[in-house]
């Protein structure tokens, strides 16, 4: 096989670890699939975990056909995965995330997400959002961010 025959072949292998590494990384984020526990523990120590729940017209629908949209607006990078009805995020600290969620057949909500708090405590935020079978609009539903005066995270419409 000519040298250049060669060099083109190991080119192309190299194109296509570093694409699938780009299309596979997201940095800020994590939605918590298929780790270990030790991983999971890692992970938890050191970002904001969002426990996330989902619903439709007030209903609990289990599925795992949930369209997740995470735009990161500290690096401009916007990822698509598909969840279930329940999940946990866990986001870095100091970062702006844009959150939306929909369904086939629903609208689509949207949440922006503001991490910059105290990193020496555990945050855990439990919230929800409820998806609508009466329209297909996408909605801003409102945001959640740290609250100096009450050293918390609060919900803002």
């Amino acid at each position: 096989m000519k040298e250049s025959m060669k060099i083109k072949l190991l080119l192309a292998g190299l194109i296509i670890v570093l694409m699938t590494a780009c299309a596979v990384a997201q940095p800020g984020f994590d939605t918590n699939t298929n780790k270990t526990r030790r991983e999971l523990k890692q992970l938890s120590q050191k970002t904001i975990k969002i426990d996330l729940s989902i619903t439709i017209d007030n209903k609990l629908i289990e599925d795992t056909s949930y369209v997740l949209n995470i735009v990161n607006y500290n690096t401009g990078i916007e990822t698509q995965a598909k969840v279930s009805n329940k999940f946990i995020l866990f986001l870095d600290y100091n970062t702006e995330f844009e959150v939306s969620m929909s369904y086939k057949g629903t609208n689509m909500k949207t949440i922006i997400v503001n991490t910059k708090a105290p990193e020496d405590e555990n945050w855990y935020i439990i919230t929800g959002i409820d998806l609508s079978t009466k329209n297909n609009n996408r909605i801003l539903a409102g945001s959640l961010k740290y609250d100096d005066k009450t050293q918390s995270f609060k919900k803002y419409k």
